[in-house]
């Protein structure tokens, strides 16, 4: 006995050895077995980290774990598929014997893989049907279970324009799979991201749950639903029928709601989804329909949907008014051809909101190729209770009641041309609504609109609407909305805007974003606008009775005539406002009349930059100028990219307190306190951050003087000033005078004080701290500044003159070398055309004389 019980236990020891070391004594095996099955398709690469083998978690079989496997095709090197963990489950003595190896178990931990159906049929993994080895000897399958969790699927048919992406998809199932026919038993849940047709998204962050049990017949390839119970979000559905698995998938399905809950149905809706925590429906809710026909690539079964809803309540916490009296009968389904044969058909809906009714119907058919659209609504809605639908983020709230009475039937390529009739018409008219959008920098409250559709154009008949202290009224068609709404084509109008009163200081607040953005025009708007404005505040500038002709096309805004009462005067611009490429700049002129110097300098930042004097200045400025300027990010001019040229005329202005003449009358011994300045006028030009001042003679402080030079962005001035001053006006300057010429004599050695003494200054440094070179005193008497200033002038002129005479004189060279040429080629051509007409002349006489002679 003790020999039987010692073999005994040296046999369990030996079994219970081999047991544990098996794992290790074959892991090459195993490994060798994965290798074997992944290159029985040459076209297939397979990357994934050396198998794990575990013995005790599925004991008595084998578990095999592969971690991180990647497949994709050899041609590429993107992977199509990956998963961070793969289980095989072995019969341990399959795998001892090495004659078979028997899966009992598989299982996909966080797979990821797409499936892509490209416009010419073919897929991305057809790279797996090909090459294939088809020999499974070695390899059984009697799969008792098999999981997939958190998956992420992604399918895409280019043909049909059907996109589908799932994620969170866990499924599991069990069965007696070594039987031709047996029942499984599965459980599924996934998160539908997103279901679309032709870019249009019909299903949007949906729960799934699917509890199934299916029995399988194998050798029928027959899959028939016994017990099925699908939830959609809060819809349950019911599932009978079977599919068929032969050459092509071939369903026939039927399925009908589990309750009757509203929710269910309305759980579906992405733009209803965001707001379901609140959601409370009370009503009877009726599904039912069928899945009919084959699955195959670009092919899809026939399918009818049919819902009913019977005096429905709907409400949840954004809504402010309960819909009630709901009725609706709709039918979604799709006969035969493929998914552009799905129709959409709203055969009657009718509800309450706040005692307002609501009533309308909508057919969509030819979805995919060009969706037809037949609309009817008719009744009163609240806006705010509209903002669960809305998408635009850039709408925060809204309110106020909207009346509509539309019809619209047409097909989506006729709502894109720009001519034609259309079967639409309608009123809408809009009372007591208010709109706040980060659009516009204030609420903006519509007291009442009315709006008449007629083909393609809409007619504003009234609207009239505030915004803070702004009120704004509009006239006036827009047409072609339907192509700028569907596919943001170009919109055209012609308004009419009339305003008391607009405030422009709440639209010029700073951002304070570093990514602050300019104010882009629209490319695909083409609106004319005539406004008048009865008062306009722009910072601390009131502009009274403004108004002009504004058109915003190709990305600009064009302004015409625009005038305007401010700064004291009067104010004629014209010119145009543009971005591109994400930067803005502005083409204008202006014609300014007697604005108020010191109003203009203080309030206009363009004014301060290039022409520093005028806050030393008092009483009034006429101006004509040609200006180019970028803008910057917060909608300013940048000063260093101002270009122009132009005049300044300063009929008559007095100097206070100017540092400049505190320091010229420094240096000469002159009083300039209290001085004028008497019709100056001057032509500029701006270019690199620099004006350019044309010499100008002006009357100052009763002396003639002739002035030019430029001044500069950084303030920096470098200016020439020659002065008339009568000897009997110098005071304490005949000093300076006297002491000058004592060291330059003037002509003749003279050593008196001329009648009229000419200074000549050099300025420089800058309008804060100017510094002033007395360059020269001479004998102002023979020939007077505005001579002086004219023959200047008249240098100048002469120079220009010479400069685009040369100009010409090269263009001309340039184009008579190009017409010598061109008349020697057509010299060239002529002559080939007329010895060609010779020769052919020549042999027609030469036929001719055959003919008359008999010549063969």
């Amino acid at each position: 006995m003790k020999k039987v019980i010692l073999i005994f236990s040296t046999l369990i020891f030996l079994l219970a050895a081999v047991i544990i070391a098996a794992p290790f004594i074959f892991q090459d095996r195993l490994n060798e077995f994965v290798i074997e099955e992944i290159n029985k398709n040459p076209d297939v690469t397979v990357d994934y980290k050396n198998p794990k083998v575990k013995l005790f978690k599925h004991f008595p079989d084998i578990t095999i774990y592969i971690e991180d496997l990647k497949i994709s095709p050899k041609s590429k090197k993107t992977s199509l598929f990956h998963a961070d963990e793969v289980l095989f489950s072995f019969d341990l003595f399959s795998v001892l014997s090495g004659k078979s190896t028997d899966i009992s178990k598989i299982g996909l931990l966080n797979p990821v893989t797409s499936y892509i159906i490209k416009e010419d049929g073919s897929s991305n993994w057809d790279f797996l049907l090909t090459n294939s080895k088809s020999d499974d000897a070695g390899v059984s399958f009697s799969i008792d279970e098999y999981y997939i969790a958190n998956a992420s699927i992604s399918y895409k048919d280019e043909v049909n324009k059907v996109a589908l992406d799932i994620k969170k998809l866990d499924h599991s199932g069990s069965g007696n799979f070594n039987s031709e026919v047996f029942d499984l038993q599965s459980n599924t849940s996934a998160n539908i991201q997103k279901l679309s047709i032709d870019n249009e998204d019909y299903f949007s962050n949906v729960e799934l749950k699917l509890e199934s049990i299916l029995n399988i017949d194998l050798k029928e390839d027959l899959y028939t639903l016994k017990e099925n119970v699908l939830q959609l979000n809060s819809l349950e559905l019911n599932l009978d029928g079977d599919i068929k698995n032969t050459e092509t998938v071939t369903s026939d399905i039927t399925f009908n709601t589990n309750n009757n809950s509203i929710n269910g149905l309305l759980s579906l809706l992405p733009v209803i989804k965001q707001n379901m925590g609140d959601l409370k429906t009370e009503g009877n809710l009726q599904m039912d329909g069928f899945i009919k026909g084959v699955f195959a690539d670009g092919v899809y079964p026939d399918f009818e949907i049919n819902s009913r809803i019977e005096k429905g309540n709907v409400s949840f916490k954004e809504m402010t008014h309960k819909i009630e009296g709901v009725n609706l009968v709709a039918l979604i389904s799709k006969m035969g051809g493929d998914l552009d044969n799905v129709k959409v058909n709203i055969k009657k809906f009718n509800a309450l909101a706040d005692g307002k009714s609501i009533e309308g119907s909508l057919m969509l058919s030819k979805i995919l190729s060009d969706p037809y659209i037949d609309l009817a609504v008719k009744g009163k809605l609240f806006l705010e209770d509209l903002m669960p639908y809305v998408t635009d983020d850039a709408l925060e709230s809204m309110s106020g009641l909207i009346d509509l009475d539309v019809e619209l039937k047409a097909a989506k390529s006729q709502l894109l041309e720009s001519s034609g009739t259309l079967q639409s018409k309608g009123k809408i008219a809009v009372e007591n609504a208010s709109f706040s959008t980060t659009a516009f920098p204030e609420v903006l409250k519509v007291n009442e609109a009315k709006f008449e559709i007629l083909n393609r154009q809409l007619k504003v008949s009234k609207f009239q609407s505030k915004m803070g202290e702004s009120d704004v009224a509009i006239v006036g068609n827009i047409n072609r909305i339907f192509n700028y709404l569907l596919s943001d084509g170009k919109l055209i109008g012609d308004l009419t805007m009339n305003s008391r009163f607009f405030n422009l200081n709440p639209w010029l607040e700073p951002n304070e974003s570093e990514n602050a953005e300019i104010y882009a025009i629209p490319e695909n708007l083409e609106l004319s606008v005539f406004a008048t404005i009865t008062k306009v505040l722009y910072e601390e500038i009131d502009m009274k009775d403004i108004s002009g002709q504004f058109q915003i096309r190709e990305g600009k805004l064009i302004y015409q005539k625009v005038k305007a009462d401010a700064l004291g005067g009067k104010i004629l611009v014209d010119g145009a406002y543009l971005t591109k490429n994400g930067k803005a700049s502005v083409d204008m002129t202006y014609d300014v009349s007697a604005l108020d110097i010191a109003k203009t300098a203080e309030n206009l930042g363009l004014v301060d930059g290039y022409f520093p004097v005028a806050k030393y200045l008092e009483g009034k400025v006429s101006s004509k100028m040609e200006l180019q300027s970028d803008f910057t990010n917060e909608m300013l001019f940048d000063l260093s990219t101002v270009s122009g040229n132009g005049n300044i005329k300063i009929p008559f202005a007095s100097i206070q307190s100017m540092p400049l003449m505190e320091k010229l009358s420094s240096v000469s011994g002159l009083k300039t306190s209290n001085w004028k300045i008497e019709n100056a006028w001057t032509v500029v030009k701006i270019k690199n951050g620099k004006m350019a001042v044309e010499p100008f003679t002006v009357k100052a402080g009763g002396y003639d003087m002739l002035v030019s030079g430029s001044n500069g962005l950084d303030k920096s001035i470098d200016y020439l000033i020659k002065l008339d001053v009568p000897s009997d006006k110098l005071g304490t300057a005949s000093t300076t005078v006297q002491n000058w010429i004592k060291k330059n004599p003037l002509p003749n050695n003279s050593q008196l004080i001329p009648k009229v003494v000419r200074f000549t200054f050099g300025v420089s440094g800058s309008f804060m701290d100017p510094k002033v070179a007395l360059k020269s005193v001479k004998n102002g008497e023979d020939n007077s500044i505005k001579e002086e200033a004219k023959q200047i002038i008249e240098e100048t002129v002469d120079k220009e003159i010479e400069k685009a005479k040369t100009q010409v004189e090269k263009v001309i060279e340039e184009n008579k070398s190009k017409i010598e040429k061109e008349v020697e080629e057509k010299k060239e051509e002529v002559k080939q055309k007329v010895d060609k007409e010779v020769e052919e002349t020549k042999d027609k006489a030469k036929e001719k004389a055959k003919e008359i002679l008999k010549i063969p």
